[in-house]
């Protein structure tokens, strides 16, 4: 049987992928030596337990050194915002607006710490707004 695989292409989901840089998944990978040249992504899919994912590799949720807060599986305890360690958890309906003045004063480093590599507000806001929203 013939299995099309595309760049960017979640191999599991058949989600869209982000890319990713290989620094930003050395937090996160537990076994560094799995990581080889290829191009990587990130499996935005809350669903899915692919995390990243190249072409001819895949890291799973259980692979990864601590949870990671944006999959729909993660626990309370998983991060939100990894550079001032929201969790699910700890979240409070003034997190967002403490946490913006935070990376105004103390800065930030999402494209490293963040598992997507890439800036967690916007998914910061749309978890607080939903954990809120019936309150």
């Amino acid at each position: 049987m013939f299995v099309f695989k595309a760049p960017g292409i979640c191999p599991r989901c058949k989600g869209k992928g982000s890319g990713v840089k290989k620094e930003t998944m050395a937090v996160h990978v537990k076994d560094l030596s799995k990581l080889d040249d290829a191009e990587y992504f990130f499996c935005r899919t809350p669903e899915c337990e692919v995390v990243y994912f190249s072409l001819e590799n895949e890291f799973l949720h259980d692979e990864m050194i601590r949870e990671i807060g944006v999959k729909s599986y993660s626990s309370e305890d998983a991060c939100i915002c990894y550079c001032f360690g929201y969790t699910k958890g700890n979240i409070t309906p003034d997190s967002f607006e403490a946490r913006n003045a935070k990376t105004k004063t103390a800065g930030c480093n999402c494209s490293l710490r963040n598992p997507q590599g890439k800036c967690c507000t916007q998914d910061f806001k749309v978890f607080t707004e939903r954990k809120f929203r019936s309150n």
